[in-house]
């Protein structure tokens, strides 16, 4: 299956009247480069949303979104820290969220995959025009602090082609189970 990706966002911006503001949001733009965007966490605490947006996709507008992956680069600093993703529509969160642990070390989160959809409806035109990325993080014990680097996001689909009819699902009483096919009605009476 063709994937678009990874691409990285061009734009950045915070939301959330609670939770810690981010320093330096840019610096979570585009691909991996060691400039980070950073949030200090309190203990209990949460951060702003950072939404990451115009990720710049051209996926054909006939493709079938079959899975969306997101690898986020991140690190921390003194307590544990989830960081949480959520796929968006614009300012909108769509689907289902995803929650990681991030590490001490810089190293990779990944959400999603080729055959995940975060329970989302995504089109073509979704992806190509308003697909966001809306993360947010949390401190559950000791106080902390995330480093964001970079979030890249992969769009796997497919472009249907000839007949994309699916065969139809039949039982016979024959017990035999379920066969895949197309059952033909024979003319006349048979004797």
């Amino acid at each position: 299956m063709p994937s678009s990706g990874p691409r990285y966002p061009t734009a950045v911006e915070t939301y959330g009247a609670s939770g810690s503001g981010w320093t330096n949001p840019g610096n979570a733009l585009n691909a991996p480069n060691d400039t980070y965007a950073s949030s200090s966490i309190a203990a209990g605490g949460g951060t702003e949303t950072l939404v990451l947006e115009a990720f710049g996709f051209a996926v054909p507008a006939d493709a079938v979104i079959s899975g969306v992956q997101l690898d986020v680069q991140a690190k921390r600093t003194g307590g544990p820290v989830d960081l949480t993703a959520q796929l968006g529509n614009g300012l909108t969160v769509v689907g289902a969220a995803k929650l990681a642990a991030v590490n001490t070390l810089e190293g990779t989160l990944t959400y999603g995959g080729d055959k995940d959809l975060w329970s989302a409806v995504l089109t073509p035109g979704i992806v190509n025009s308003g697909i966001t990325v809306h993360l947010t993080a949390s401190a559950p014990g000791a106080s902390s602090v995330i480093d964001l680097d970079s979030a890249g996001l992969t769009i796997t689909y497919f472009v249907p082609t000839g007949d994309a009819t699916p065969p139809r699902r039949m039982t016979l009483g024959l017990g035999l189970g379920p066969m895949i096919g197309t059952a033909t009605a024979a003319a006349g009476g048979g004797g």
